[in-house]
């Protein structure tokens, strides 16, 4: 199938990927998402049965198969205007 971006030449083709959402303040990551990724631009469709399948595992609230650190972006800029204040262990002093 041709990719749905205007102007990419790509086809998509089946592939398992990782996915994050953000859900009642918890990221919660699934990993062996079926779906279809484009194989220029690499942009991704998920079918609305795996959609329906991911929000029923999010309503179950199983237990996570493995847990992941979570690190913020902080953009360059800030991170100069606060670089001053970092101490030894690498976090920022509050």
């Amino acid at each position: 199938m041709k990719c749905n971006i205007p102007g990419c030449p790509g086809e998509y083709e089946d592939d398992l990927i990782v996915d994050a959402v953000e859900h009642e303040g918890r990221i919660i990551v699934f990993k062996d998402v079926p779906a279809k990724v484009c194989d220029t631009c690499g942009y991704v469709l998920i079918s609305w049965e795996v959609e329906g399948q991911l929000v029923h595992l999010l309503e179950s609230n199983p237990m996570p198969v493995a847990t992941a650190p979570v690190y913020q972006f902080v953009p360059q800029q800030l991170y100069e205007l606060v670089g001053a204040g970092r101490t030894g262990n690498g976090r920022t002093a509050k």
